[in-house]
């Protein structure tokens, strides 16, 4: 692996490590810096086989985490809980038969990206394993200022945006079809369902523009929706 394919991560306890050779549970090691956006991540008990934690002196070691298992990518950081963690239940689980990671398939020269779910993910021209040309499916966004314009008799554009409108972006639903999308459970509380949409987002080298515009609800079904109300809530 060159130098430029991983961040090191120094000082991990040897002790630690001896831990996770006898557990059957994820260990999952992450790295961050105040001098970068992004996080990393790494299965330590895939690692294991090659480190040595003879005794030569020094209590820590040093881990080298790829750079492709960033925060841009957790689909990796699930399927590493999702090896140990397989479930039956498809509501908090994908279903047990899937493509490792998303399963990618060029089709006229162009990429269509389907999700673990068998949902289309996303589809376009890549570069460097990034979308320049195309959409991304079911990004969960926050309205952060301005609103949203409900428009009726409008089925095909339902949304008019304000001047001033503006978003921030989460996760993609297929990223993360554990339960609907937990990571974001603390966001939720704090700003209010009603602050939430999903949206497909239409990606080239010089604009990004959100069409498909829907409520949570929607885009979730009923039941889906009052699950998560009720989550966020505690409302058992």
């Amino acid at each position: 692996m060159k130098k430029s394919d991983f961040v090191s991560c120094s000082n991990i306890s040897k002790s630690n490590l001896s831990y996770c050779k006898q557990v059957n549970n994820p260990v999952i090691l992450i790295y961050a810096s105040t001098l970068d956006e992004e996080f990393y991540f790494i299965d330590l008990q895939s690692v294991l086989s090659d480190i040595k934690l003879n005794d030569d002196g020094n209590d820590t070691i040093t881990v080298r985490i790829p750079y492709s298992n960033n925060s841009k990518n957790l689909i990796h950081l699930f399927d590493i809980i999702n090896k140990y963690y397989p479930k039956e239940d498809e509501d908090l689980m994908p279903k047990t038969e899937y493509t490792v990671g998303i399963n990618d398939r060029v089709v006229d020269g162009k990429h269509r990206r389907i999700d673990r779910d068998g949902n289309l993910f996303s589809e376009g021209l890549f570069e460097d394993d990034r979308l320049v040309e195309g959409i991304e499916y079911n990004w969960l966004i926050r309205v952060s200022s301005g609103a949203l314009i409900y428009k009726e008799n409008c089925p095909e554009d339902p949304y008019d945006s304000t001047e001033n409108f503006g978003y921030v972006k989460y996760i993609q639903y297929g990223k993360n079809s554990f339960i609907p999308f937990f990571m974001c459970d603390s966001y939720f509380e704090e700003y209010g369902l009603d602050s939430f949409f999903v949206v497909d987002v239409q990606v080239s080298d010089k604009y990004e523009q959100m069409i498909n515009i829907r409520t949570l609800e929607q885009f979730l079904g009923e039941k889906k929706f009052n699950k998560l109300k009720k989550r966020i809530t505690n409302d058992n």
